[in-house]
């Protein structure tokens, strides 16, 4: 059966997310992520390593390369 091209599925498993910020919503997003079957990047620096590598999180301290998809979840605080 033929399916309208509006309908096609997009394949999620395997394509990488780059989080900026993983505070309350960057937690979120990634926890919906990673339901979809997305691997996650994840750089905060208020968080450390270990603990984004428990939550499942692949730490990094530059923007991926060429991450599937990127967001970007910050305060409005300064960093200065």
């Amino acid at each position: 059966m033929e399916y309208p091209s509006e309908f096609r599925a997009y394949e999620f498993e395997g394509k990488t997310v780059g989080l900026i910020g993983v505070g309350n919503i960057g937690r979120i997003v990634a926890q919906m992520c990673m339901g979809l079957g997305f691997h996650i990047a994840a750089y905060d620096p208020f968080v450390p390593e270990e603990k984004l590598a428990e939550a499942g999180y692949r730490a990094c301290r530059t923007v991926e390369r060429d991450p599937t998809y990127l967001g970007y979840y910050l305060s409005s605080c300064s960093l200065q």
